[in-house]
């Protein structure tokens, strides 16, 4: 299942801007829908709260 950034900000607790950083970065890289928006899906969501913790 694919979350936006809008969802995975509220569930992860950090911000928008510090998600783009991170993938603008390469430090958790996520895949793009046809209009550009951030997608997330279970894999990336692990990767995060392994940053995160």
């Amino acid at each position: 299942m694919w979350k936006k950034i809008d969802e995975v900000s509220k569930l992860s607790g950090v911000s928008k801007r510090t998600l783009q950083y991170y993938d603008d970065e390469g430090i958790l890289p996520v895949k793009r829908s046809k209009n550009n928006y951030r997608l997330y899906d279970d894999d990336t969501m692990e990767k995060l709260w392994e940053i995160l913790w």
